[in-house]
């Protein structure tokens, strides 16, 4: 706008300042009237907005009044009164945000516009100024440039009057619409359920869901949004399930696996019958006693025990009463060893430690009670039986000062004590120990026996009351090179303890077979089995093969068989004997308890 321009124009432009300026504070005041609860870090106070209004009516005036018109010092007094409302309206802005904790100048709308209005506001003032003022005929060429600019300048303005109205009016919308949205309906559900989501409240297997689905209201991207959401939370919801339920079998089979863990433990220190502790754990608590006994000085006995009669039992009655009869003596042994250190170490063998006692005598009470405990009857599936035991007993330091020469002193007395018979106890004597040296030097050296032809065949006439003799019984010596003639009590059990009877009696009944061929009389011989040699190999294809390679008669061959041969699988015994009686052989059953010997 230039001096001369119709009043009409200048008021139209002023009327579109007076637009632009107040809009603003127009729609701020509408925001706090229509939306009292929003949400917002800074609110307009009702007295900035005053101020703003109080401006935009000043320069109303201005234009109303055309205060160009009057020359340059009434334009001024005009622009100061119109500005100031502005200024104090920007002045109050920067002290309401500087009291509520915020920046002065802050990047927000409000700001903004605040800002762009007092931009246009100096600039038409300047224009105003120089408008007014004199100007020179040489300074002609720059006043038209500055009309030209001042001319552009004002178009923009208007033009932004124009547009600004629309933008800020679709803007206060646009706000009304989102501040709806933020606080109600989908998208406060939806807040509220990614809170829930993100602290992990997704209940548990057995217990209630915390989060719940969002609420659809617009098919919007928001409304799309939620839909996806709730897909999602129902795959982490199954999700959290499945670990819920992975966790409780995790828990379950941890459990599994230490109660497992605890069992192998157990097992590998127990015995599994009878619940004793088993060798492994014998020879570990020996080891600290032997420690802590040598430490103290204070003395200590190892017992080796065994149950009298027990592969009878378990042989005549079968496994399972023998298992019985087993798990009824460790709870006999168990009570009657008191605060001893009890172990079973296999088959019918028991140990126990007794530690620190003050005498002998205490443990001769304690090996008394062990004894009572097995000779008292066992009750056992409706059988009624009697076993007895045997006690080795080795007493620390005296009878070994190792671990290894105590246990095995403690069972050469064992040995002593079963030699002796059923219900013995014996302590460790060094002549006990030269004797079992002595058997097991016997053992070894009978292996070679065969190799040497050390053995030899006895005959025993057998004849009638009128005395005729009808036959011999045959009967086995050792002719050792070092000691002389062995008596069969001293190297038959050792020979059927190792299985060398089943080699020995087959040597025995072809030598007897063939030296009987040879006689001149056809009498006949008698041959004692073994209860061995009917459990090892083919004893009916034996016979045969040595009847036939001696050329003996079946008939003059009589095999003699104790009665324990019947206890140990009898089925099987009695199909044996029916093959051999049916090669012609004839059968005795005998008895006289010692085998061989007889």
């Amino acid at each position: 706008l230039v001096i001369g321009d119709p009043i009409w124009l200048i008021a139209a432009a002023n009327f579109t300042y007076l637009i632009g300026i107040c809009l603003p504070n127009v729609a701020a005041w509408l925001l706090r009237r229509d939306y009292p609860s929003v949400d917002r870090p800074y609110r307009a106070p009702r007295g900035a907005i005053v101020l703003g209004l109080l401006a935009s009516g000043i320069w109303m005036l201005a234009a109303l009044l055309g205060f160009q018109q009057f020359g340059l010092p009434t334009v001024i007094v005009g622009l100061v009164m119109a500005y100031s409302g502005a200024a104090l309206y920007a002045w109050r802005t920067i002290e309401d945000r500087l009291r509520a904790g915020l920046p002065a100048v802050g990047q927000s709308l409000h700001l903004k516009l605040t800002g762009a209005m007092l931009l246009v506001l100096a600039l038409d003032a300047a224009g105003y100024v120089i408008a007014v003022s004199t100007v020179s005929a040489e300074h002609r060429a720059l006043i038209a440039a500055l009309e030209d600019i001042f001319v552009a300048v004002a178009m923009l303005t208007i033009s932004v009057g124009l547009v600004l109205p629309g933008m800020i009016a679709h803007s206060a919308t646009e706000i009304s619409e989102a501040a709806k949205r933020l606080t109600s309906g989908t998208l406060r559900d939806f807040s509220r359920a990614m809170v829930a989501l993100g602290r992990g409240d997704l209940g548990a297997a057995h217990a209630s869901v915390n989060i719940t689905p969002v609420s659809i209201h617009s098919r919007d991207e928001i409304g799309e949004m939620a839909e996806s959401f709730n897909l999602m939370q129902q795959e982490v919801l199954q999700a959290a399930h499945s670990l819920d339920d992975a966790r409780d079998n995790l828990s379950l089979a941890r459990s599994q696996l230490d109660a497992s863990y605890q069992s192998i433990v157990h097992l590998a220190h127990h015995d599994a019958l009878t619940g004793l502790p088993n060798r492994a754990a014998f020879a570990k608590h020996l080891g600290l006693t032997f420690e802590q006994s040598i430490a103290s000085g204070e003395t200590f006995a190892v017992f080796c025990m065994d149950l009298d009669n027990f592969k009878e039992v378990n042989d005549v009655f079968g496994h399972a009463i023998g298992d019985e009869l087993l798990k009824e003596a460790a709870l006999r042994l168990t009570s009657a060893s008191q605060d001893a250190f009890l172990a079973r170490v296999g088959g019918d063998e028991f140990t126990l430690i007794a530690a620190h006692p003050i005498s002998l005598k205490p443990l001769e009470q304690l090996a008394g009670r062990l004894l009572a405990t097995a000779d008292d009857a066992f009750d056992i599936e409706g059988q009624r039986l009697r076993i007895g035991l045997s006690i080795g007993i080795a007493v620390f330091p005296k009878d070994g000062s190792d671990a290894g020469t105590l246990v095995a002193n403690a069972d050469a007395a064992l040995y002593r004590a079963k030699a002796e018979g059923r219900l013995n106890a014996r302590f460790f004597e060094p002549e006990m120990d030269r004797h079992l040296r002595e058997q097991l030097a016997l053992q070894l050296d009978l292996r070679s026996a065969l190799e040497r032809d050390e053995l030899m065949l006895h005959y025993q006439p057998q004849a009638t009351i009128d005395g005729k003799v009808f036959g011999f019984e045959v009967l086995l010596r050792w002719r050792h090179e070092r000691l002389g003639l062995v008596p069969p009590n001293d190297f038959i059990p050792l020979a059927e303890k190792n299985g060398l009877i089943v080699s020995i009696g087959e040597w025995v009944l072809r030598r007897a077979c063939r030296e009987a061929a040879a006689w001149f009389a056809p009498l006949k011989i008698a041959v004692n089995l073994s209860p061995v040699q009917f459990q090892h190999g083919d004893l009916v294809n034996l016979v045969h093969s040595i009847l036939l390679e001696t050329g003996l008669a079946p008939a003059r061959l009589e095999l003699e068989i104790t009665e324990g041969v019947l206890i140990n699988d009898p089925q099987r015994t009695l199909s044996i004997l029916r093959r051999l009686k049916s090669l012609g052989v004839k059968i005795a059953m005998d008895d006289f308890g010692t085998g061989y010997a007889s």
